[in-house]
Parts: structure tokens; C-alpha cells; sequence
């Protein structure tokens, strides 16, 4: 017989969300846009590269923590 029924939690309390969402944050630090822009100096167009700060999202949240909509909400009512 088994033990348990249905699958595990994956955050079992709000302490475990909070470490995986601190690693989100060191993500995006770690990891930052490049933005591109292109610049103009007579005829001669070139493009230049600089690295901007990756914005913290919800979407990015739940997307790194491959969670839905519906259990960040009722995860939010406990």
C-alpha cells in the first residue's frame, strides 16, 4: 500500500518558497539583458552592447519555479 496519494507539495512552507525565490533574485543578478543600441557616426552605423538589469517579475518568478497562476494564489491563501 502506499503511503501517500497525489503528488508531493513542492513548497511545503512559506520558508522553502522564500529560498527558492531568493535564487530567482540571484538569477536575474547573475544574468542580465543585453541591450542593444545602435549608433550613428557619419555614415558609419555600428551596434553597441551593454548589459542592463534583468527586472524581477511574478511571471519570472512562477516561470523559474515552474509553478501556475492557480497555486501561487492559493499558496497565497494559506
Amino acid at each position: 500500500m502506499r503511503n501517500r496519494h497525489g503528488r508531493s507539495k513542492r513548497f511545503a512552507s512559506p520558508e522553502q518558497l522564500w529560498e527558492a525565490a531568493c535564487e530567482y533574485f540571484a538569477y536575474c543578478d547573475r544574468t542580465p539583458w543585453k541591450v542593444i543600441k545602435n549608433k550613428t557616426k557619419g555614415e558609419i552605423k555600428e551596434k553597441e552592447e551593454s548589459p542592463t538589469q534583468r527586472p524581477y517579475s511574478l511571471t519570472g518568478l512562477m516561470a523559474y519555479l515552474d509553478v501556475s497562476k492557480s497555486f501561487w494564489n492559493d499558496f497565497k491563501k494559506r
